[in-house]
């Protein structure tokens, strides 16, 4: 029973897919992705305005910037984003599409 039913799935269903497949899916998924990521922001911002994250980081950049900007201050400024992470995969990216189109 086991080689008929395997017959008859792969029979239905092709063990390889064709680039023409292929393409228009991942084109398709990234631009759900691109679509989720643009509006995730429409959800995320009314919560953290309503915790008041926005305020107190926006609080603290002017408390900061108020400090070094009048002299010598004892509250350093920490950037908490991941801007250098996010270079990093950059880099990486343009690394890795180099190779791919070096070859």
């Amino acid at each position: 029973m086991g080689q008929a039913i395997g017959a008859l799935w792969y029979g239905m269903f092709c063990t390889c897919a064709s680039p023409l497949l292929v393409a228009p899916s991942v084109a398709f998924l990234v631009m759900i992705g691109s679509v989720f990521a643009a509006f995730a922001g429409v959800l995320a911002d009314p919560v953290q305005s309503r915790l008041g994250i926005h305020r107190r980081r926006l609080m603290r950049l002017i408390d900061t910037l108020e400090v070094e900007l009048c002299g010598p201050g004892d509250m350093p400024f920490a950037v908490r984003e991941h801007y250098y992470a996010r270079l990093v995969d950059l880099w990486d990216v343009i690394g890795s599409a180099f190779r791919l189109f070096r070859n």
